[in-house]
């Protein structure tokens, strides 16, 4: 395993160091490693690792179906955002972490001026977790984390 690519450079150096290149060709060329996006199914595995919890029980844990959970670490699928949220709230990721994981997954960042994507980013930043989330969306009057269909017929009627 290369451990140069595994050791990021920070965003924003990364960015200042762009910036201040002559050459981009020759920046490009030479950062060309720091620039290819994490493998989602990596950085899952890395997730799930620190956090003590195997990806195939945070898939459980989240109600995700395990064909499609499977599909998902096998990199054949790319999860919706929805089930990159339900999967960061039952990691109980950090705000950044969250971020990272909505942008390595292709979809769309939480957005605080979005009352129930603020909501969300209330829920990860007090690590509520994900069935603590789906409650308080529920209580919010918000429309709960989809595809939950389990959670909604034993925890909201």
């Amino acid at each position: 395993m290369d451990n140069d690519k595994d050791a990021r450079m920070p965003t924003g150096e990364f960015a200042m160091q762009l910036i201040a290149s002559e050459s981009f060709e020759d920046f490009f060329s030479e950062n060309i490693e720091q620039m290819q996006p994490q493998n989602l199914r990596q950085y899952l595995g890395e997730l799930c690792s620190s956090r003590g919890i195997s990806p195939n029980k945070l898939m459980q844990d989240v109600d995700i179906d395990r064909n499609y959970g499977h599909k998902i670490l096998s990199g054949n699928r790319t999860p919706t955002r929805e089930y990159v949220l339900r999967m960061a709230l039952g990691l109980e990721l950090t705000i950044d972490e969250c971020r990272k994981l909505l942008s390595i997954s292709g979809n769309s960042q939480l957005y605080p001026r979005i009352p129930r994507d603020a909501a969300i980013l209330y829920c990860l930043h007090h690590k509520f977790g994900y069935l603590a989330t789906q409650e308080k969306l529920h209580e919010w009057g918000m429309t709960v984390l989809s595809g939950s269909h389990r959670y909604q017929d034993e925890h909201l009627t």
